[in-house]
């Protein structure tokens, strides 16, 4: 009766969102929200208004590549463990100092940005709009941790089967190795893409 949502902010820069620190991620968080509601008798949506990583030089900077996998991998983290809404911060980058981190959050470029284009997507724009519009209206229906770091997503969206896939690495650094899963249906129907959404059929 004296809320309507719970809200955090479950920032963990420079760490990767399935990563355990002393932060947490957002299973952790998730299901620390939820066991508090449980203890009072009530179950509120649970929202992540604020949550990021930054680029450029400064702190505990990523990079660009990084903060796309980061940030997509937070946005299936979220679907996943049934958090209603994640806002992430933040939409354009505030400046156009790269040792500034409170430049550099946006998955936008700055106005101000005369180097390349102004408001020129991040990649973490364009992987995050792939995530959307391939995983908009879908619900959860499986998990499967075939490794301790490497996460399988299974999604139904209407009368299709979405397969999300990664390793929960830094982003950038190459893994040298094979997981073997099934999937069952017809081959032929089957069409694969990465992060920004480009076929890899």
């Amino acid at each position: 009766d004296y809320c309507d949502i719970i809200s955090y902010h479950p920032y963990c820069m420079p760490d990767n969102p399935d990563q355990k620190t002393y932060r947490g991620n957002i299973e952790d968080n998730y299901e620390n929200m939820y066991m508090v509601m449980q203890k009072y008798g009530d179950a509120k949506e649970q929202w992540i208004t604020e949550w990021g990583w930054y680029t450029g030089t400064g702190g505990s900077y990523v990079s660009d590549q990084t903060q796309a996998a980061y940030i997509t991998r937070g946005y299936i983290n979220g679907m996943a463990y049934g958090i209603d809404k994640i806002f992430m911060y933040d939409f354009k980058n505030d400046g156009m100092d790269e040792a500034e981190t409170e430049h550099n959050y946006g998955m936008i470029r700055s106005w101000e940005d005369s180097e390349t284009v102004k408001y020129a997507p991040k990649l973490s724009y364009i992987s995050t709009v792939a995530a959307s519009n391939r995983l908009s209206g879908a619900e959860i229906a499986d998990e499967y941790r075939p490794s301790t770091d490497a996460r399988v997503y299974k999604f139904d969206k209407g009368n299709e089967e979405i397969i999300v896939m990664y390793y929960a690495n830094d982003g950038k650094s190459k893994i040298d190795r094979n997981i073997k899963i099934s999937i069952g249906g017809e081959t032929a129907k089957m069409k694969a893409s990465d992060i920004f959404g480009n076929s890899l059929d």
